[in-house]
């Protein structure tokens, strides 16, 4: 898993993180590989704290809270990037902006002649990880 936060992170991981992204986004159409890079990058310039990771069997970026566990992921589609929160279900959306119907997971489609709505996004991800935090409990010993 490679973090793709801090500046003072060694080149080679993000160096080694960004051949992953571009072999993800290969098979994309340029506008969505570049929409997609975009929604990486903003989720995680927004929560620096979290590890990305791209996972070639769910053709993703997930991203993962040291205390909520996987919050979201970034997945790229012929036509369009999808965001998928995993817990969205319980979440307020007070933008609305996520779509679906199943027990947890629900998203938002983001298509490259449309708007990022980078503050409904925020308050997606602050209030999803917000809902999963658990402190770390300390093994007795």
């Amino acid at each position: 898993m490679v973090r793709v936060h801090r500046a003072e992170k060694p080149n080679a991981d993000r160096s080694e993180f960004d051949r992953r992204l571009a072999d993800l986004l290969a098979p994309s159409p340029k506008t969505i590989a570049a929409l997609a890079r975009r929604i990486v990058a903003l989720v995680a310039g927004m929560h620096p704290e979290m590890e990305a990771a791209v996972r070639f069997g769910w053709q993703s970026v997930s991203f993962r809270h040291p205390g909520a566990g996987y919050v979201c992921g970034v997945f790229p589609r012929p036509d369009r990037v999808l965001l998928l929160f995993e817990h969205a279900r319980q979440l307020t959306d007070p933008h609305g902006l996520l779509e679906g119907d199943t027990r947890q997971v629900r998203f938002i489609a983001l298509k490259p002649s449309v708007r990022i709505p980078e503050t409904g996004i925020a308050d997606l991800l602050a209030e999803a990880i917000a809902l999963r935090d658990r402190p770390r409990r300390r093994l007795r010993r």
